[in-house]
């Protein structure tokens, strides 16, 4: 279909269900790895990322279970670091369990991430800002592996905004050692660490950057409550963590 038209003048109304976001469930998935214990995701949408993202969480040793839109992550035992296949290249958001398996396990290699192309969107901003925290980043002609010994806390100033990067460097800030400030931070990303105990503020300067600044606490907090998500979109997140 090429175009589609629409004859208004008739006043709308009834009931639909919103399915949950992608952009919003595949982040949260990738912040599960942080939190040694069960996380549980509802209004999970049935979708084909959902399913490689799930495939790559199984395959580093999470248990998952996707039954109706409820989605189950235990990752209590993180037992890979390498994450390749298809389930990597065809899928662009794979990247984002780049900064949560640094902040978890300290070291991944993982092929180059695939997915919908809009222009080039390279990763050269997710690594170069990594690089600044402290992993060092070894490149081959179709992986990557990234090491950390330990992720410090540092200012990183992004040339233009970014959700994919910002999400990264999220996830990794919040198991560094010390402050990181990232400027030039996209605003609308991952209320589920922003609006739970993650020790992330954010302001927006008089020059229209917005800085973000994230310090080092307990991440098992960000699953305890229900979180509203993306969009006006109801995610319900809920688990049993230590403190």
């Amino acid at each position: 279909m090429d175009t589609i038209r629409i004859r208004g003048g008739n006043a709308l109304f009834g009931e639909t269900r919103i399915q949950g976001s992608k952009n919003a469930v595949l982040p949260v998935m990738a912040a599960a790895l942080l939190i040694k214990d069960v996380c549980t995701i509802e209004n999970c949408p049935r979708i084909s990322d959902v399913h490689h993202m799930l495939a790559l969480l199984t395959g580093i040793g999470c248990r998952v279970s996707h039954r109706g839109h409820t989605l189950t992550i235990d990752a209590r035992n993180i037992s890979e670091d390498t994450m390749s296949g298809e389930n990597v290249t065809g899928m662009r958001s794979s990247i984002t369990l780049l900064g949560a398996m640094l902040g978890r396990v300290g070291e991944v290699t993982m092929a180059y991430p695939g997915g919908c192309v809009i222009g080039e969107r390279p990763i050269d901003m997710h690594l170069h800002a990594l690089r600044r925290m402290g992993v060092a980043i070894y490149e081959k002609e179709n992986c990557f592996t990234a090491k950390a010994k330990s992720l410090e806390g540092t200012v990183i100033n992004l040339p233009f905004s970014s959700v994919g990067v910002t999400e990264n460097i999220l996830l990794a800030a919040v198991m560094a050692k010390g402050v990181t400030v990232l400027q030039n931070a996209a605003v609308d990303v991952l209320p589920v660490l922003v609006g739970g105990a993650a020790g992330i503020t954010m302001r927006n300067r008089m020059t229209m950057r917005n800085c973000m600044t994230v310090c080092n606490r307990n991440p098992s907090f960000f699953f305890r409550n229900k979180i509203p998500l993306f969009n006006g979109l109801l995610h319900s997140i809920s688990g049993s963590f230590p403190m």
